[in-house]
């Protein structure tokens, strides 16, 4: 589960983690978010090196902080006593660690090399996609505001949301006439091929904004 507060990790999970790494005879462990820390306490407990890969930007996210129960700096604070090293998904996330090079690697994410095999064919009516998390913050509300207002003007778009269905989804049911919900996409070839415009309408600083590069 995700880390919150000062709450202590499960222990049964602790020691099953901790016995993991042992018995695989495994020199690292790499932790593929921050918002966990059961995997980098096993870490330590079992004497190996830990590595933490950032993709989020807590210091621009009150949502993430509040689930965790903690604020972007006690955060920070505590990763960094739990963590040897780390990746960082752009500058603004190293920048938040704020710890020296050799600490800390920018290692942004690429785009599948695929992409750029895609044709580009605009649909009729013109297919604006809103894809990843489906929630609030990252403009699920205003994507539709968006598509109710181009519906109202009579304008030839079909809006397509691309992701797993959320309780926000759900809230803002039914959708408007001129949009749908294409559900999850194995990877960001399927969903681009989907689309012809993807939108970004974040209402949170993005840590590397994913989505805008593969489109």
């Amino acid at each position: 589960g995700w880390l919150f507060g000062d709450v202590a990790p499960h222990a049964e999970t602790l020691a099953r983690l901790t016995a993991l790494i042992r018995d695989s005879g495994a020199d690292e462990v790499h932790q593929n978010c921050a918002v966990m820390d059961a995997p980098l306490r096993a870490a330590r407990l079992a004497g190996v090196l830990s590595v933490l890969h950032v993709h989020e930007l807590p210091a621009e996210d009150p949502q993430i902080c509040a689930d965790l129960g903690i604020t972007a700096g006690a955060l920070r604070d505590h990763l960094l006593a739990l963590a040897d090293r780390f990746v960082a998904v752009s500058l603004a996330v190293a920048r938040w660690l704020d710890q020296p090079e050799g600490r800390v690697m920018v290692l942004p994410n690429r785009p599948d090399p695929a992409l750029y095999d895609l044709p580009v064919a605009p649909a009729r009516p013109l297919r604006v996609g809103l894809i990843g998390s489906l929630v609030t913050k990252k403009g699920l509300d205003d994507t539709l505001a968006v598509a109710r207002a181009c519906l109202k003007r009579r304008l030839p778009l079909r809006f397509v949301l691309i992701g797993p269905g959320s309780p926000d989804l759900d809230r803002l049911s039914p959708l408007p006439a001129n949009t749908e919900h294409l559900g999850y996409a194995e990877g960001p070839v399927a969903a681009i091929a989907q689309t012809d415009l993807v939108l970004s309408l974040s209402r949170v600083a993005e840590s590397f904004g994913r989505s805008v590069i593969e489109a």
